[in-house]
C-alpha cells in the first residue's frame, strides 16, 4: 500500500502552515492572518497559534509524527523558546520522522494510486482508534463533524496543499449560549448606569456557559470544505493538489 520516505524542512512547515489555516476558522483565540515562516520563533508561534508550553507539545508531536523521543529531548530542540526557530523545530522532525508515500495497488489489472491513497486514509483513522464505514461515496462533512482534527491530521501530513478553510458554523445550542454572554457584556456595561443588576448577569452568563455546554455535546451546525463533498473528491484533491 505503501513505503516511508524523509520529509524535507519545507514541507514541515507546510504541514504547520495549514494546520493554522484550519484553526483560523473555528478557533477563537488564533491570531488570524499572521505568517509563519522558518524563521519565526518557537514563542511567535506559540502566541500565534495558542499551542501549549514546549512540555507540553511534546507528546502532541511524537503523536502527530509517529515518534518517540524523550520530553527532554523536544525540549533541547524548541528551548529556549524566545530563540529556538520553526526553522531548527522542522530540522528536527524532518530528519525523525517518515513520510508516507502511497504506492499505486492493482484495481482490475491497473495501477491506481486514489485507492492506494483511500486505503491509507482508512488505516490511519483505524489506528487512532476510528472504526468509521466510510466508502468512497462517504460524505466529508458528517466524518469532519465527529473527527476534524483527526482528518485534518492526516491529509495534511499527505499533503497539506488539500484542504481549503473549513466552513464552520455553530449549532442553535451554541448560537444561544453566544447570545447570552452577548447580552451579559451590555449588561454589566449598563451596570455603569443602572444598579442592581448583578443578579442579572450572573444569570446570564451562567445560562450562557451552560447553553455553550449542551451545544459542545452535539455535532456543529456545519464542518465543510469547498468541492470535498465525498472521500472521492477528497482522494483526487490529494493527488492532485
Amino acid at each position: 500500500m505503501g513505503t516511508i520516505n524523509k520529509y524535507t524542512p519545507e514541507e514541515i512547515l507546510a504541514i504547520f502552515q495549514a494546520n493554522y489555516l484550519q484553526q483560523q476558522q473555528f478557533d477563537p483565540e488564533i491570531d488570524p492572518g499572521e505568517s509563519l515562516e522558518l524563521e519565526t520563533t518557537i514563542e511567535e508561534w506559540i502566541n500565534i497559534c495558542d499551542l501549549s508550553e514546549p512540555y507540553e507539545l511534546s507528546d502532541y508531536f511524537n503523536y502527530f509524527f509517529d515518534l518517540d523521543f524523550s520530553m527532554e529531548t523536544w525540549l533541547y530542540v524548541m528551548q529556549p523558546k524566545n530563540k529556538k526557530t520553526l526553522g531548527e523545530l522542522c530540522n528536527f522532525i524532518s530528519e525523525e520522522a517518515f513520510k508516507p508515500v502511497i504506492v499505486p495497488i492493482k484495481v482490475f489489472g491497473s495501477d491506481c494510486r486514489n485507492a492506494a491513497t483511500f486505503k491509507h486514509l482508512i488505516s490511519q483513522f483505524s489506528k487512532k482508534g476510528i472504526d468509521a464505514k466510510i466508502q468512497p461515496s462517504s460524505s466529508v462533512e458528517s466524518f469532519a463533524k465527529k473527527h476534524l482534527g483527526i482528518l485534518i491530521e492526516e491529509v495534511n501530513k499527505l499533503n497539506p496543499e488539500t484542504l481549503p478553510p473549513v466552513k464552520y458554523r455553530e449549532n442553535a445550542w451554541q448560537n444561544l449560549g453566544g447570545y447570552c454572554l452577548l447580552f451579559c457584556v451590555l449588561t454589566a456595561i449598563a451596570s455603569i448606569w443602572i444598579s442592581n443588576l448583578g443578579l442579572i448577569i450572573g444569570g446570564l452568563f451562567g445560562t450562557g456557559i451552560l447553553f455553550y455546554w449542551i451545544g459542545s455535546r452535539f455535532e456543529p451546525k456545519q464542518m465543510s470544505f469547498d468541492g470535498l463533498v465525498t472521500f472521492k473528491d477528497l482522494v483526487l484533491k490529494i493527488n492532485n493538489a
